[in-house]
């Protein structure tokens, strides 16, 4: 089956995280799609990209089971990580509107590949969680920086600390997503959202994004690179994987 769907309608590019049974969780096949679905919309002139989860969930983040699995654990996380934070900066240089639309739940990376993009919708029964902490990680694929950045520091250190689960509700008050609707009529809104979007001028998107960049993420690439040592140097010292058993266990239970 194949990891990522594409649909394309009208100048609007519908991509689809496709592992359902695995709650999209981000693997190196995944990402390594999604970078060259970026690269296509680019390439062939596309002016809006959605981004969405199969089977009820965004993401639930890295994928824990395939990390756990592997015999060398910080070189599967230095890897995946190093792709997932080119992905992230190609998002976000990208020359064209990006939306994320979260269905169920964003988790960990997940959160934050949701958080690069340039709108936010959820349903209202979207849940979201850094979830690194529960796991003993510290942020990787920007969990230190879009968050960060739109609610500010003491927030922020709240939602790491505690690692709790936030509403679309909660979610929309604070500012990390844009709009909420009923599950019923999420994909009816989104079309008229697209519409609206389509209707003004697209020319000066790829201006106002690189001076959003320029502005907010200048150092970007530096601190995803210091995100990706710094949960490499945790995976050295300490026993992460018996904390990750822990959680698979609950999952199968």
């Amino acid at each position: 089956m194949e990891v990522l769907s594409i649909e394309r309608k009208k100048g609007v590019w519908w991509v689809m995280l496709n592992r359902p049974s695995r709650k999209n969780a981000l693997n190196k096949s995944l990402i390594k799609d999604l970078s060259q679905a970026f690269d296509k919309v680019q390439k062939e002139g596309g002016k809006i990209v959605i981004l969405k989860g199969n089977g009820g969930a965004f993401s639930s983040g890295g994928d824990l089971k395939e990390f756990y699995e592997s015999e060398d654990p910080v070189s599967w996380i230095w890897d995946s990580v190093t792709e997932l934070n080119a992905l992230l900066i190609k998002i976000r240089k990208a020359p064209f509107i990006s939306i994320a639309v979260v269905e169920g739940f964003a988790v960990g990376a997940g959160m934050s590949l949701a958080l690069s993009c340039d709108l936010v919708i959820a349903s209202e029964d979207a849940t979201f969680n850094m979830a690194y902490r529960r796991i003993g990680f510290t942020p990787d694929g920007g969990g230190s920086v879009f968050l960060s950045k739109i609610i500010g520091e003491k927030k922020y250190n709240e939602l790491y600390l505690l690692s709790r689960d936030i509403s679309a509700k909660e979610a929309k008050e604070i500012g990390i997503v844009n709009f909420v609707f009923p599950q019923d009529k999420l994909e009816e809104e989104v079309e008229k959202l697209v519409e609206e979007l389509l209707s003004l001028p697209h020319e000066v998107i790829p201006f106002y994004k690189s001076l959003v960049n320029a502005w907010l993420y200048k150092d970007l690439e530096e601190q995803l690179q210091r995100e990706r040592d710094a949960i490499c140097e945790v995976i050295r010292q300490t026993d992460v994987k018996q904390l990750i058993q822990k959680v698979l266990t609950k999952k199968r239970s």
